[in-house]
């Protein structure tokens, strides 16, 4: 399912706007060839609005990505990044980092607590260190 995904918005965009202009078309009174025509140059510009929102939304995960790995570049070791940018129902176990976090608000102000967390990890498999990015 493609859901609130960058692919899942501009499929479901396409579709609505296919969807509105073939029904005001088909309804307008116009010759065939006219329609037709009106038909193609609708699709074209939708065929270039997709392409446009599908390389902007693309571009968009390119820099999170970016963002993810020059976080983990710069930790120290020992120490655990854990972007909680992510949305738990994309995870593979419903949970994400923000679950250290308490939901709490504090009694001064009445707002979000943060705060750093200590954690105690274990090692199950060796996982390299991905290697700088290649352009």
């Amino acid at each position: 399912m493609t859901g609130c995904t960058p692919a899942g918005i501009v499929e479901r965009l396409a579709a609505g706007t296919v969807l509105g202009a073939g029904l005001g078309m088909l309804f307008a009174p116009k010759a065939g060839s006219e329609l037709r025509n009106q038909l193609g140059e609708q699709a074209e510009r939708i065929k270039t609005q997709a392409t446009d929102g599908y390389q902007q939304a693309t571009e968009k995960v390119s820099q999170i990505v970016d963002k993810g790995r020059e976080a983990y570049d710069r930790a120290r070791s020992g120490v655990v990044v854990a972007l909680s940018i992510w949305w738990k129902k994309l995870t593979r176990d419903g949970k994400n980092a923000n679950e250290l976090t308490s939901q709490v608000l504090t009694d001064i102000g009445r707002a979000p607590t943060f705060y750093d967390v200590r954690v105690e990890l274990e090692l199950a498999l060796p996982v390299p260190r991905p290697s700088a990015k290649s352009e």
